[in-house]
């Protein structure tokens, strides 16, 4: 690993997403971490590969539109939490 460690910080900036957002979905999202005491960092390394396997589709043309960042962001949010709206819905 020659790349330096991204800090919460950095990487919360990389994604344009709120910090407590990334301290609460990064397990949700399969974002591997390592923990120093109690904080966390991220392997650039992993998070390219990361945001490699989340992108939705590609290009076909050069007049194709892409799917902006930002609705990505959200259909990635819906997709964590799916399991947890369906568990508030179903009260035992």
């Amino acid at each position: 690993m020659d790349a330096k460690l991204l800090t919460v910080d950095d990487l919360a900036a990389r994604l344009s997403v709120k910090t407590s957002w990334l301290y609460q979905n990064h397990r949700n999202l399969g974002l591997p971490a390592i923990k120093l005491g109690n904080q966390l960092r991220f392997d650039p390394a992993d998070v390219d590969a990361f945001i490699e396997s989340t992108k939705t589709g590609r290009l076909t043309r050069k007049s194709s539109v892409c799917m902006t960042d930002s609705v990505r962001k959200v259909q990635r949010i819906q997709e964590v939490a799916k399991p947890v709206n369906a568990n508030q819905q179903n009260p035992a």
